[in-house]
């Protein structure tokens, strides 16, 4: 009945915007955005989300009304993370700093769609990927033994883009999950130089240590901040620092891990005030008030910054007195 949809969770006729939360996304869109799927995965988001009423919302046509709009940042943030469940490890990073609905869909168009995508893989691409088939094999599979074969001929495959999206072996070690990991990354980074780790990055400028944040292998980021105490402050395209990445999977012990990284090499979270503010932002979204209050106390002007902690806050009952007598941000916004 409509007149229950508020109760589970569906939108009413009387809604500004349609807010369908019972489908899940997955039994419409089964497969993952990867390489080599996007027309397919294209044409089957792009039916889905039209048939739920949201079309305009990747499209452009739902505008939002004001900065207070709550009823088109509902159904944005719906819209906006039905896109980005249906994407892969490897290509979700790359979007996330990317606010709205739209905003994700057009970032996956600059990627992916022929007529604009920046990846377009020449013939020395194509080469490189079946030539080096065998190393991204064993670097998926933590095979080491394989893998040292291909680099004891040639020595250069370690520094070697050897995917579409420009992905390293290391990078797909990193993200492999396989039982032989941290062997190989051991290995592997032995024969490579600091330099290498910090500057080896894929087509969206995520370093190795990106893809240990997204994949939240906290064993193999402190192996390469070792390796180079300068990885965590560099960003990705899309202006993400490692933690920002964690801090937006929700990894807690790999931003703890993070902070403390940053604190000991200069801290770039109080030095660069966009770095500072994204990270507040992700922080508050993901719910670690006491993480994010602890960089607020050192930099209180974050607070003030956008994209605005607050905005966040503001939907969250239970981070208010009302809902939770136990939370960080009543200290922050009534007593402070």
């Amino acid at each position: 009945m409509a007149s229950s949809s508020n109760k589970n969770g569906t939108s009413s006729p009387r809604e500004k915007y349609p807010y369908p939360t019972e489908f899940n996304v997955l039994d419409f869109v089964p497969k993952l955005l990867s390489e080599r799927n996007y027309e397919n995965w294209k044409l089957l988001m792009r039916d889905f989300i039209r048939m739920r009423g949201l079309i305009g919302f990747i499209e452009g046509a739902a505008a939002k009304d004001s900065n207070r709009d709550e009823a088109w940042e509902r159904s944005n943030n719906l819209v906006r993370g039905w896109i980005l469940v249906t994407l892969s490890e490897d290509i979700r990073p790359g979007v996330l700093s990317s606010e709205s609905a739209k905003g994700v869909w057009t970032r996956l168009e600059e990627i992916f769609d022929p007529t604009r995508s920046k990846w377009q893989p020449d013939e020395e691409m194509e080469y490189r990927q079946g030539h080096y088939l065998a190393l991204q094999k064993a670097a998926i599979n933590g095979n080491w033994d394989k893998a040292s074969e291909i680099i004891e001929r040639e020595p250069d495959a370690v520094r070697t883009h050897i995917t579409p999206t420009l992905q390293t072996a290391l990078h797909l070690a990193v993200s492999s999950g396989s039982k032989g990991r941290k062997d190989f990354m051991t290995k592997l980074l032995e024969t490579m130089t600091p330099q290498d780790v910090v500057g080896l990055v894929n087509l969206q400028g995520m370093t190795a240590l990106h893809y240990a944040a997204v994949v939240d292998y906290e064993e193999g980021a402190r192996m390469l901040v070792n390796k180079n105490s300068d990885l965590p402050n560099r960003s990705a395209i899309s202006t993400y620092l490692p933690i920002h990445l964690a801090a937006e999977y929700g990894f807690r012990d790999m931003v703890r891990y993070l902070m403390e990284v940053h604190a000991a090499y200069g801290n770039i979270l109080l030095r660069d005030d966009d770095a500072g503010a994204g990270l507040l932002f992700l922080l508050t979204r993901s719910e670690m008030y006491d993480i994010a209050l602890t960089l607020l106390e050192q930099k209180p002007k974050l607070a003030c910054m956008e994209p605005n902690p607050f905005d966040i806050i503001v939907e969250k009952h239970s981070s208010f007195p009302s809902g939770n007598s136990s939370n960080f941000w009543h200290n922050l916004v009534y007593l402070g």
